[in-house]
């Protein structure tokens, strides 16, 4: 009995960090750059594009939502955008 409560202690406590270090940004693009993968929103939010990011279709104007990794300094890593519902 006690394995199985420390091993789902342990399981929600691995949840509760990572949902804790994942936040998500909603807005419009305002600037996409392929090369370095880099994306500014209109709030001024900047990201970086985590590999097997989808750039494609992603161009200023979209209205997307992003799931990221915060940063301390510098561009947030985004682990995924979504264009938003129309």
């Amino acid at each position: 009995m006690n394995k199985i409560l420390g091993a789902v202690s342990a399981l929600a406590l691995m949840l509760a960090v990572n949902a804790a270090s994942a936040d998500e940004a909603t807005g419009k693009i305002q600037s996409i750059n392929e090369q370095t993968r880099a994306m500014t929103l209109d709030s001024g939010q900047a990201f970086t594009l985590a590999e097997g990011v989808e750039i494609d279709g992603l161009t200023p104007g979209t209205e997307v939502k992003v799931s990221f990794e915060p940063s301390d300094g510098g561009a947030h890593t985004a682990t995924a955008v979504e264009k938003a519902a129309e």
